[in-house]
């Protein structure tokens, strides 16, 4: 389920290899096809003629000049199917040492979204390179390294694929163009709060948190944060779900049991691995429930679970916004029609189907779903996103004011009177 982690290791690879033989090439285009074929969970594929497809890209792979080339031809093949969790990552994604895009990457602690038309700064890390720097929330990204980023956001708008994800896209193109080696120094160019341009120069930082990999999928580092709030209120936020930071998640859950309000923060978070929200969520309910059904093109598996003693019974709020992706979307989407956690923040990113990810004998690697997700009710997710009980639509000037207007929002309404009613169970 981290098809958007593995896009953005796909943005940041470079693709510098020998060309992949013609007969590998076939090879790995014969296994792409054939794996959607026998395991996409429509049969009749949304309305697709597949087979058709196949001759038609097959041919594409014939002339494809560069490895480049052959593996644009790949993803427009699976972009054919409308949906997210298809793709294929370059090898490049998986590169081991001081150039690769997790051991060797530094970070400048900006976070940028899709706010009011422009990529805008959305949350500067504390004590991050940016913070050093006087970045501020509601500054609008330019340029990077004197690379105009207008192009790079015109490229995702002007494909159908991406343009429904556009908010997710622009912050892990933006991130990847931000990102580089440990201790060099990136230039960008912003719109400050007055509009004046300003350009700022940042050393990268190392990365926080731990490396983990997963199956097939490029390694990613994995961190959880946890405070507490003014008026007692609980605060965690993780980047992505690997099981390596269940059980720290399951303390931190733990530690605010007799917290008047808790925030879960999902903001930002693909998500990773679907199991994983289940033992989360049993955290937070006192009966047996479910978080949904994953159809397969036969048969179903209900994502039940039991309560998960200590639990946190009190009021609880999950902010969520168009970064937040698959199991993100799974966990948040459960515990509101659960009743159990109010929503705050903007619709969720709509990229939920269960996937998996094969090598490929060019070495490149292969993502596609097998499954849809339903939501206990039966709302299909994907195309959808979960949809927030309180929304709250990020301006410049609300981020320039506030910072975290969503952050802001969600502790007005733990603390009122009214919020108290409206997220109680």
């Amino acid at each position: 389920m981290l098809r958007h982690l593995a896009l953005a290791a796909l943005a940041a690879a470079a693709l510098a290899r020998a060309d992949i033989p013609k007969q590998t090439r076939l090879q790995s285009f014969e296994i792409v096809w054939s794996r959607v074929n026998d395991h996409f969970f429509d049969p009749k594929f949304g309305g697709v003629d597949w087979a058709a497809i196949k001759e038609r890209y097959r041919q594409k792979v014939e002339v494809a000049g560069s490895d480049a080339e052959y593996l644009s031809v790949l993803n427009a093949m699976l972009g054919e199917l409308p949906l997210s969790h298809f793709g294929v990552i370059p090898s490049a994604a998986y590169a081991s040492g001081p150039s690769d895009p997790v051991n060797g990457s530094g970070e400048t602690g900006i976070s940028i979204g899709w706010v009011e038309g422009r990529p805008t700064v959305v949350e500067v890390a504390p004590g991050s390179p940016a913070a050093s720097a006087g970045v501020k929330p509601g500054w609008i990204l330019l340029e990077v390294d004197s690379r105009p980023v207008a192009p790079v956001v015109r490229a995702i708008w002007n494909d159908p694929a991406q343009r429904n994800l556009l908010n997710l896209k622009v912050a892990g193109a933006m991130r990847a163009l931000l990102a580089g080696p440990v201790g060099q120094p990136v230039q960008a160019v912003f719109l400050d709060g007055r509009l004046r341009k300003v350009s700022v120069s940042m050393r990268r930082a190392p990365a926080q948190g731990q490396i983990v990999r997963f199956g097939e999928l490029p390694p990613i580092r994995a961190r959880i944060e946890q405070r507490r709030l003014p008026g007692g209120i609980g605060y965690i936020r993780f980047n992505v779900f690997m099981m390596p930071l269940l059980e720290p998640l399951q303390r931190a859950i733990g530690s605010y049991r007799g917290a008047p309000g808790l925030i879960l923060d999902l903001r930002g978070n693909p998500g990773g691995v679907g199991a994983m929200a289940i033992p989360i969520a049993a955290k937070f309910v006192d009966a047996p429930a479910s978080l949904g059904i994953m159809r397969m093109r036969a048969g179903e598996t209900r994502f039940r679970f039991s309560p998960q003693p200590p639990l946190y019974s009190g009021r609880l709020v999950v902010l969520i916004d168009g970064t937040s992706a698959s199991t993100s979307e799974i966990l948040a989407a459960g515990l509101q029609e659960l009743g159990r956690a109010k929503l705050v923040g903007s619709r969720t990113a709509g990229a939920v189907l269960p996937s998996v990810v094969e090598k490929l004998p060019c070495g490149n690697r292969l993502q596609y779903a097998f499954a849809d997700f339903r939501t206990p009710k039966g709302v299909l997710l994907e195309g959808r996103g979960a949809l927030p009980d309180v929304e709250v639509r990020l301006t410049h000037q609300s981020l320039l004011r506030d910072g975290d207007p969503v952050l802001r929002r969600a502790l007005e309404l733990l603390r009122g009177n009214r919020g108290a009613q409206a997220v109680q169970r």
